[in-house]
């Protein structure tokens, strides 16, 4: 039994344990704001890095881009949902505009993944991991 739990363990830590791609796809609601994003996450060097179009509420919101964004000191975890397994990937730093960005990677629910810029105004959007 104490092999299959060491083998268990050994088999979930490999599979989070190097880089992959991830895609993210903002709603098409006015009323909200939102972002896409496609990215790829590296757990050895621990960075998120990304290209970002966030779209602000409202008929006329104002898109804003940003291509090849490299988030350094990101943490990452292994969520089990129970009836499947997600991915978390966020990375907090006061000097960006982006302030908080929380990438939830094939969890349960649509619009789980936000970012929080400068202003407060958070932007949201459901992602997948590739």
């Amino acid at each position: 039994m104490k092999v299959l739990v060491l083998v268990g363990a050994l088999l979930s830590f490999n599979a989070f344990a190097d880089s992959f791609g991830f895609e993210c796809t903002g709603t098409d609601l006015v009323y909200m704001n939102s972002f896409s994003m496609k990215g790829m996450v590296d757990t050895s060097d621990d960075t998120i890095s990304y290209s970002v179009e966030t779209r602000t509420a409202g008929n006329s919101g104002v898109v804003e881009t940003r291509t090849d964004v490299v988030r350094q000191n990101a943490k990452f975890e292994r969520i089990d949902t129970g009836r499947t397994v997600a991915y978390r990937a966020y990375s907090i730093d006061q000097s960006d505009d982006h302030v908080y960005v929380n990438i939830l990677m094939d969890y349960p629910g649509q619009l789980t993944s936000q970012i929080r810029n400068a202003e407060g105004r958070i932007f949201k959007s459901s992602c997948k991991s590739l």
